[in-house]
């Protein structure tokens, strides 16, 4: 678009080219479907060096209309670039009415009519859009389409206006008669399951339902996740009913997030019953839905069972990396159940992943520390010195706490 414009800049008057300014916000404004028959395409025909011509080809010769026709393909783009800075000059007011300025026009051509859907939306005016797209139909039958209507119905869904969304959604079944799409639906579901607006979400799902329209396990899923952000989990397993009876069986990515969502809840049963299914079925585990699983089980002080999810763990590839705040939760389970050499097997493990990081020679520390090892903590000390890492204010202390359990008083003034 840019090298376009610049050849019109050359070919007009500098008084009638638009500015560097008017440029930018109009290439912002301008949405989709781009005029496609106004497109210029080089006329100088392209080889690459290794291409060879047959003998019997034949190259036809430029026709003289060539530059004529590219003429008006330029005088036709600086009369749109001219006509949608008119117009947008006419919107900018902060008065003014879209619907009034296309009646006083008379009409608009397709590229004219969504270079103002654009300037609208780009202006936060968005509410207007759908007053625009009904005086404009209104004026020619064939532009109710649709492609026309899910466009119209995206941008009011992107811009949170789903209720103005539902009233397109209604022009077309009740006005003219026409089924909206399964695509319509989806946007308008999620949009409701975003707000948390879980009566509107279902009547509409419920619709689609009615009309054979098969949802996609991703609208279901959202559901999922929206219920249990608001802690509703037994609709959860009422959703999954739902999606089996409708015949949209949950898959790989609705188990997985099932999982991880009562894994944070602390649904234990759920949560395993859940794992079992997945199992059953031969579905893949999720990096985040193991993660999820050991963070549960140390959470809820499961030693067994946290150890056979961190072995798990350990065995993921590509590899994952777990916060400190979980590595904690997982030691604390070995402090409590007196497996103080699991700490240093973990601070070694980590080592392999993350390098000379803090939590890991605190687990290395705190393992010889908690069982009062003086040879244990001065071997760990050397290895530090030898790799050059600066103690940290928690491994100090947990030197001092162990020399203060052995009452040690020369290598605590040491």
């Amino acid at each position: 678009m840019p090298e376009l414009v610049c050849n019109v800049h050359h070919q007009q008057p500098h008084g009638n080219t638009p500015s560097s300014h008017d440029k930018i916000f109009l290439c912002k404004t301008l949405v989709l479907p781009k005029p496609s028959t106004r497109a210029l395409t080089p006329t100088k025909p392209h080889f690459s060096p290794s291409s060879k011509l047959p003998p019997s080809a034949h190259i036809p010769r430029r026709k003289a209309t060539s530059y004529k026709q590219n003429t008006v393909q330029f005088d036709d783009l600086h009369e749109n670039w001219t006509l949608k800075r008119t117009l947008f000059e006419k919107l900018k007011h902060k008065d003014s009415d879209p619907v009034r300025i296309l009646e006083e026009d008379g009409d608009w051509s397709k590229e004219l009519f969504w270079a103002v859907v654009g300037f609208l939306n780009q202006t936060s005016r968005s509410n207007q859009i759908l007053q625009v797209f009904d005086e404009w139909t209104s004026r020619d039958e064939s532009r109710v389409s649709m492609f026309n209507y899910e466009r119209i119905v995206r941008l009011l869904v992107e811009e949170g206006l789903v209720d103005i969304a539902v009233l397109a959604l209604n022009q077309m079944k009740d006005i003219w008669g026409a089924q909206p799409s399964s695509e319509i639906y989806r946007l308008i579901v999620y949009a409701f399951v975003k707000s948390d607006r879980f009566e509107d979400a279902l009547f509409h799902l419920k619709v689609m339902e009615d009309n054979e329209m098969k949802p996609h396990a991703s609208i279901y899923n959202g559901l999922i996740k929206s219920y249990a952000k608001n802690g509703l989990y037994d609709e959860m397993a009422k959703c999954v009913k739902r999606m089996e009876s409708n015949g949209c069986f949950p898959d790989q990515s609705t188990y997985n997030l099932l999982i991880r969502e009562f894994s944070l809840a602390g649904l234990i049963k759920r949560m395993e019953r859940t794992y079992r299914i997945v199992i059953s079925k031969k579905m893949d585990l999720e990096a985040s839905t193991v993660m999820a699983m050991l963070e549960a089980y140390a959470s809820f002080g499961d030693l067994e069972k946290m150890e056979k999810i961190y072995r798990t763990v350990m065995r993921l590839k590509p590899r994952v990396y777990l916060n400190d705040d979980l590595i904690r939760k997982v030691a604390a389970v070995y402090i409590e159940n007196y497996m103080f050499s699991k700490l240093d097997d973990m601070g070694i493990r980590l080592y392999s992943r993350t390098g000379n990081t803090n939590i890991v020679w605190c687990l290395r520390m705190l393992s010889h520390a908690c069982i009062l090892s003086r040879t244990g903590m001065e071997s760990i000390m050397r290895e530090m010195d030898d790799r050059k890492v600066k103690w940290s204010v928690t491994i100090a202390n947990t030197i001092l706490c162990a020399y203060a359990k052995m009452k040690d008083l020369d290598a605590l003034k040491a």
